[in-house]
């Protein structure tokens, strides 16, 4: 069974369907948790570099807060871009290096890479799947998980490529406007294609 890119815009469900699919028996990565090892690993040179470059966003014992580094780089389109030059080479690095290792191996494999059309790295995959949403729904799921104000979310979202851009490039759609049974129906679908592409 092939590689899959898994993405969409701020709180649309990635990881909601990703999480279908490992229930039928995919292996899955996530590009978000190998930054959050990035940001944790103290010996690492993108640790030291984001020390150097946005002191303020660390506690008392070292560890990057981020939420304040989420809420300092969404301001800034320039501090943003220079968070993705300092973080983005290893995370994309590891990710190539993850793709590359499944491409013969049995099974289903899922990345979920929320930047993946803005670095241009869906040719990497065999195809790619794009869970969309409402702007709207999005905005409230935003607040409500991660605790950030509507204007906030406008904000960080606006930092994505438009939606209708991503779904043009798309081998599939995942409408997640409903609730989990419908979510897991749609993506029970999607599955049986995936299968067929053997």
């Amino acid at each position: 069974m092939p590689v899959v890119a898994v993405t969409g815009n701020l709180c649309s469900g990635k990881s909601t369907v990703v999480k279908l699919f490992k229930e039928r028996g995919a292996k899955a990565l996530s590009a978000d948790k190998l930054v959050h090892d990035c940001y944790r690993d103290k010996k690492g040179d993108v640790y030291k570099k984001i020390k150097e470059d946005f002191p303020e966003v660390f506690d008392g014992k070292g560890n990057i807060s981020r939420r304040k580094l989420a809420r300092i780089v969404f301001t800034s389109r320039n501090l943003l871009k220079k968070l993705e030059r300092i973080v983005h080479p290893k995370v994309i690095k590891e990710l190539k290096d993850w793709v590359n290792s499944k491409k013969h191996d049995k099974g289903l494999y899922l990345a979920e890479v929320p930047f993946l059309f803005e670095k241009n790295l869906d040719k990497l995959f065999d195809a790619v799947i794009f869970i969309d949403a409402s702007k709207p729904e999005t905005i409230e799921r935003a607040v409500y998980k991660l605790g950030i104000s509507k204007r906030e979310a406008k904000i960080r979202i606006a930092n994505f490529m438009p939606a209708v851009t991503k779904k043009k490039k798309a081998h599939f759609i995942i409408r997640n406007d409903s609730d989990i049974y419908e979510l897991r129906r749609k993506a029970g679908a999607v599955w049986e294609k995936l299968r067929k592409m053997q």
